[in-house]
């Protein structure tokens, strides 16, 4: 049986990011070769999200007590790469190669986990899907089909061999703010949509700090992507000499505490928007997750192995399981 640095290679030699030709169809070819050589008991179900991309799901039981869960895509490779990012490389205890902790040593510690105890009296399924990287399209596809309630849910992404509980959800939303234009020397006579932009999500961060969970902390707000000025003939341009009337921003939002939802944030920027003299004229949600916090009857402890501090982690799609089905 070849061991699980053996499968890491093996994985890290299929370019799987989504782009250039390329996706997760030949990573998951390789893992059904591998469930393939399971007992009989064990049953292998290839679930098509679009085009040749599909998730792949095993199982020994119609109801699995346990769920193991991995993500198949990697992020793309970058210039930042000093050496092929395809080709596995092993200095001392390290290996190197695009995926090799986010997170296809996870797929080839469940898929070593699985061939090492094929003959378990343990209700398991385990999952690697596709998408985690770019739209949660695998988890969500998975999720719209599966009828399953596992007990437990264990999901080996890189966390320096901490075991997290909980981690905080995640709300990406993209708005619009219709000032008015003034020339910049009557600046009172005008609206400045950028300004109020900004001061909208200021507004939400300040509103947020004041709603902590006391297991995940405060929700966060990052102000990524900022953008107004004049429209002119369908573009904004930049006039220094006119307050610009216009402005799009793009918000993260990192929720600690679910009263966090949709419409909590389009009122609240509604309100400050308002309240400055403008329009909030769109309000557009890219993907919601809630947060998550382990129940404390399923909080079994991990020997070895220290528990992570879940305000200081990202999100797990794995989240989106939890949040249909509980």
């Amino acid at each position: 049986m070849q061991n699980t640095f053996s499968i890491l290679e093996e994985l890290i030699r299929i370019p799987s990011y989504v782009g250039n030709g390329f996706d997760e169809a030949r990573i998951a070819d390789a893992v059904v070769a591998r469930l393939s050589g399971l007992p009989e008991c064990w049953r292998v179900t290839k679930q098509v999200v679009e085009g040749n991309r599909r998730n792949v799901y095993v199982s020994n039981s119609e109801d699995p007590d346990i769920l193991l869960t991995a993500h198949l895509d990697t992020v793309p490779p970058t210039d930042a790469w000093t050496r092929d990012p395809f080709d596995p490389g092993r200095e001392g205890s390290r290996l190197y190669g695009l995926g090799a902790v986010d997170m296809k040593a996870g797929c080839a510690s469940i898929l070593s986990a699985l061939a090492r105890g094929a003959g378990t009296d343990k209700k398991i399924a385990a999952l690697f899907y596709v998408g985690e990287e770019y739209d949660f399209c695998g988890m969500k596809a998975f999720v719209g089909e599966t009828r399953i309630r596992p007990r437990l849910i264990v999901n080996p992404e890189p966390t320096d061999l901490r075991v997290y509980r909980g981690c905080r959800g995640v709300l990406e939303c993209r708005y619009v703010v219709l000032g008015r234009a003034a020339h910049a020397a009557m600046g009172r006579d005008g609206v400045n949509a950028i300004l109020v932009a900004e001061q909208a999500a200021s507004e939400l961060t300040r509103i947020l700090a004041t709603l902590p969970d006391e297991g995940l902390g405060s929700s966060t707000v990052n102000l990524a992507w900022l953008h107004g000025g004049l429209p002119v003939n369908g573009e904004v341009v930049a006039r220094p000499n006119i307050v610009p009337p216009f402005a799009q921003a793009v918000i993260e939002i990192r929720i600690a505490n679910n009263c966090v939802d949709e419409d909590f944030v389009r009122a609240i920027l509604s309100e400050s928007v308002t309240r400055a003299g403008a329009e909030l004229a769109s309000f557009d949600v890219a993907f919601h997750v809630g947060s998550m916090t382990s129940s404390a009857r399923v909080r079994t402890p991990f020997d070895g192995f220290e528990d992570g501090d879940p305000k200081t982690t990202g999100y797990f799609d794995t989240q989106i399981f939890v949040q249909a089905h509980g």
